[in-house]
């Protein structure tokens, strides 16, 4: 196996989302991802976390636009 590229870990311990101790742990194990790719990985990862995506994504913004 190969080693992990990312790994995105939260202890929701005492949260609203889990009333019992848990570890959520996302590994991605792609070293060459697009920033799209990349994005869609931490959204499932705050989606795993309990957070609502309904009708929301995220994006990419150009800070001169």
């Amino acid at each position: 196996m190969t080693e992990p590229a990312y790994k995105f870990i939260n202890y929701p311990y005492n949260s609203s989302f889990v009333n019992h101790p848990v570890l959520i742990e996302y590994t991605v194990q792609s070293h060459n991802l697009t920033l799209p790719e990349m994005l869609e990985h931490i959204q499932s990862f705050l989606q795993a976390s309990g957070y609502d995506f309904t009708n929301k994504y995220l994006d990419i913004v150009d800070a001169e636009a």
